[in-house]
């Protein structure tokens, strides 16, 4: 009778630690390499980078903008992080919808990638390719899309 227990444990611990293994483990092309020869401006390839939405995915996003981001940007979003008031640049409101939609997508996704430089904000937003994976970067964005409840709106 234990060893049924134990077993039936094991088993959903065992898969969940593999699955978050193998999730772990990046493809043969670099983030630099995908971001770049993505065709934002087809749906079906605008999706493949938005594929979030399931409650689980979502829930990773949150907690990687909670570990990643909220020092500054601030657990909501509102840019009232525990290190904002250090910073000589105000962090980004990820809750201001008129700010956030005239921002694309792309360009939360190289922002959060390269870091703010690579955007022309401050260097004070480290780039985080090295540290977040391709498909959480993209859960990100939809994260802050989730914030600040808007999409991006062309002029």
């Amino acid at each position: 009778m234990k060893k049924n227990v134990e077993r039936k444990l094991f088993q959903p611990v065992f898969i969940i630690a593999f699955l978050f293994f193998a999730g772990s483990v990046s493809g043969g092309s670099t983030l630099a390499e995908d971001w770049q020869s993505a065709k934002w401006n087809s749906p079906k390839d605008r999706a493949k980078w938005q594929s979030i939405d399931n409650s689980d995915e979502l829930s990773t996003a949150e907690g990687n903008y909670q570990l990643y981001c909220s020092s500054c940007h601030g657990a909501r979003g509102d840019g009232n992080g525990d290190l904002a008031e250090t910073l000589e640049v105000p962090p980004r409101d990820h809750t201001d919808a008129s700010i956030m939609s005239k921002r694309t997508d792309r360009h939360i996704f190289k922002t959060i990638s390269e870091g703010g430089k690579a955007n022309g904000f401050d260097e004070n937003m480290p780039p985080h390719k090295t540290v977040i994976s391709k498909k959480d970067i993209n859960g990100l964005v939809k994260y802050i899309r989730k914030l600040c409840r808007c999409k991006y709106k062309e002029k």
